[in-house]
């Protein structure tokens, strides 16, 4: 009892410290006075394949489409397969999958790169031994698409980090 006592007193101080400072998560768009989320203010890059595609897709959906936009994003991205558990039939039975984006932000009114930053995501699939392999397949789409969100989100939220600079 004595223990609970102490992780809820700890948890309150935790608390009172964080309301104090100021803290407000970046991710709250309408907590900070940050005016990019959802103002089509970016013009985005044109997708190459199906992980750039969602990566767009996923920053249309959070900083709205580009109506009147004053900086560009480009990204580039390198995927890479590792093989990860071999079973004793000499079988891959997991993948890790690792995205590697970089990430460029260009002033269309200077016509200037302004920020560059090479952006990290992994994520791991597990393959099929059936004869088909749509299971796998699946998987690994599934992963991609992952690994495309969340880069999508790291890129979000380098934007909302640089906002008071933009």
């Amino acid at each position: 009892m004595l223990l609970l006592n102490k992780n809820i007193g700890g948890t309150l101080l935790l608390l009172c410290f964080l309301i104090s400072c100021g803290f407000k998560p970046l991710s709250e768009a309408n907590l900070n006075n940050s005016n990019i989320v959802g103002m089509g203010k970016f013009d985005l890059f044109f997708p190459t394949d199906e992980i750039s595609f969602t990566i767009k897709e996923e920053l249309l959906k959070d900083l709205g489409f580009p109506a009147q936009p004053i900086y560009k994003i480009l990204v580039d991205n390198d995927l890479t397969s590792i093989k990860g558990l071999i079973t004793k039939e000499n079988e891959i039975t997991r993948y890790n999958l690792v995205l590697k984006t970089t990430f460029k932000l260009i002033s269309l009114k200077k016509n200037k790169q302004i920020f560059k930053k090479v952006i990290i995501s992994q994520t791991a699939y597990s393959a099929s031994k059936n004869v088909t392999g749509f299971a796998t397949k699946t998987a690994q789409d599934s992963a991609k698409e992952r690994l495309a969100k969340d880069i999508a989100k790291k890129i979000t939220m380098e934007l909302l980090m640089l906002s008071t600079e933009l």
